[in-house]
């Protein structure tokens, strides 16, 4: 007997256990026969996965068919080790993300070598990444902070914070707050009427939006798309916006599926701490380019995690740099606390949203789309897998799931109307 996805369940297939939705209640006993019925039931009620007889846990869902060269998917699987080197792939979890990467890269239709190219290295050397030659900033904080003033950020940024800050605020509060912006609010009409949320009839008034959404997940997501503007002047030899932002709106949308899984009530607030996770890293691009492309040099040339080589060179990571900058800006405690900590949750006082981003970004790196920074997947503690208490099988379904909405919504976040 082995674990199934849910997804690759076929007639006739025997359980060899029991099927219990999330509150515990059956749907299918141990020893049924599945009918396509019985299959369409385990989706209809979200199950990631069921135990069936006679299947080996090789064959539950590596997400490769027999169609594949042989010799293909060997090389993919080659490239995927290079690109978990800090990953325990015995462990469920590091097994569920390895067999990810193999997929993706696997599927990719062309040589693995360049599908496995998530990024192209030549952009990352410009002729003064030499570390004898980069200045710099004693005070990494000032020298970043300083370039992105209070007084230059947008007017509606600081009023949705500041309704974010209060408990009491209400709905119409910041629907007038939102509404001042034209910009803002057709984007945010555009992305509440899309597939991202799926609701029955056509939203056309941010009012509207605001009464079945809920006021702070509004708020939340409005503050999320407020940081686009922010960073716009990144230069192009340092990474590639449109790159960045698939990988942020990936980690995102994972975050906020897996708080989805672990019936945690506002995972707008997961979708945006995961959409602005790289904060800090977007200020170092920003203000201090020629550091960042040393820093991403040095941690690809010498096999480290990026946070790590950080951590040497400037004396803080891009975690800690975006919670000092967040504080300064007056974002809410929940999301400066969910950022400072997405590369160590177990120090978090909320440490099962910090682990759900910290996971988001680590499907989002192996599923090989968009590009921040990070070259590899950065290591999972196992306590932070058995804080989480999902099933492995969820990476793989969370990662299909997360890449359809990026494809419906990206353009959506990033592009104005014409």
């Amino acid at each position: 007997m082995g674990l199934v996805q849910t997804a690759n369940l076929r007639e006739g297939m025997v359980l060899a256990g029991d099927v219990l939705d999330t509150s515990g209640r059956l749907l299918i006993a141990r020893g049924t026969e599945l009918t396509p019925r019985g299959i369409r039931v385990l989706k209809m009620w979200g199950v990631i996965e069921a135990d069936v007889e006679g299947v080996g846990d090789e064959e539950g869902g590596s997400g490769l068919g027999p169609d594949l060269d042989p010799d293909f998917v060997a090389a993919a699987e080659r490239k995927a080790r290079a690109l978990l080197p800090y990953t325990n792939i015995d462990h469920p979890a590091g097994k569920a993300l390895y067999r990810l990467c193999v997929a993706r890269l696997a599927r990719g239709k062309t040589d693995p070598e360049t599908v496995a190219r998530w990024s192209r290295p030549e952009e990352y050397h410009p002729d003064n990444t030499d570390e004898g030659k980069v200045r710099i900033p004693v005070n990494i904080v000032k020298a970043v902070g300083d370039s992105i003033p209070l007084s230059t950020l947008p007017d509606v940024f600081h009023q949705v914070n500041e309704v974010l800050l209060r408990p009491s605020s209400s709905a119409q509060e910041i629907a007038e707050v939102i509404e001042k912006d034209t910009n803002l609010s057709a984007r945010i009409l555009r992305i509440v009427n899309s597939a991202f949320y799926n609701f029955p009839s056509r939203i056309d008034k941010i009012s509207r939006a605001v009464t079945i959404m809920g006021t702070r997940q509004m708020a939340t997501l409005a503050s999320g798309i407020n940081c686009l503007k922010i960073f716009q002047m990144i230069p192009s030899r340092v990474v590639d916006m449109k790159s960045f932002w698939e990988h942020s709106l990936l980690c995102g949308l994972g975050a906020r599926l897996l708080g989805g899984y672990k019936n945690i009530q506002n995972t707008e607030r997961l979708f945006v701490a995961g959409m602005i996770h790289d904060m800090g890293l977007l200020a170092l691009y920003n203000r201090l380019p020629d550091v960042a492309c040393l820093i991403i040099e040095k941690a690809r040339s010498e096999f480290r995690p990026l946070h790590e080589v950080e951590k040497e060179v400037l004396g803080l990571d891009h975690a800690e740099l975006a919670h000092i900058l967040m504080k300064r800006w007056r974002f809410p405690l929940s999301l400066e606390t969910i950022i400072r900590y997405h590369h160590s949750p177990l120090r978090s006082p909320n440490t099962l949203e910090a682990a759900i981003v910290h996971l988001a970004d680590m499907i989002a790196i192996a599923a090989g789309s968009g590009f921040s920074g990070e070259r590899r997947v950065p290591p999972l503690e196992a306590e932070v897998w058995d804080l989480l208490g999902i099933s492995p099988c969820t990476i793989p379904v969370v990662a299909d799931q997360a890449l359809r909405q990026l494809d419906e919504i990206f353009h959506y976040f990033l592009y104005d109307a014409p």
